[in-house]
């Protein structure tokens, strides 16, 4: 990562960190401003295009799912839209989703 730090290279440093530390195949991530708009996110492993326009299109719904539980989900415990959203970007289907951080 670089020594200027934007909220972009941190997205990439975390999905680039978390699928080599943890062996993991496919990782994304999104951060949101004020806990509804999605300001940025990232993909490793898979297709950034996908993950981003599910994630700009869906930013609302995904923040508003994610509020209503704490720690990991299951992705089958999602609205349809959203699950079947997960899998179409990330190109089959996601063992879990992890809830909103807030700072």
């Amino acid at each position: 990562m670089s020594t200027r730090l934007t909220m972009a290279n941190l997205a990439r440093g975390i999905v680039e960190k978390l699928g080599q530390l943890m062996q993991l195949k496919r990782v994304g991530v999104l951060f949101f401003r004020s806990q509804k708009t999605c300001c940025c996110q990232e993909a490793y492993g898979f297709d950034g295009t996908a993950w981003e326009e599910f994630c700009v299109s869906s930013d609302r719904e995904i923040s508003e799912a994610l509020q209503r539980f704490s720690g990991a989900i299951s992705v089958e415990y999602l609205p349809p839209s959203l699950k079947a959203g997960f899998q179409d970007a990330g190109d089959r289907a996601w063992p879990e989703v992890h809830g909103v951080l807030r700072l």
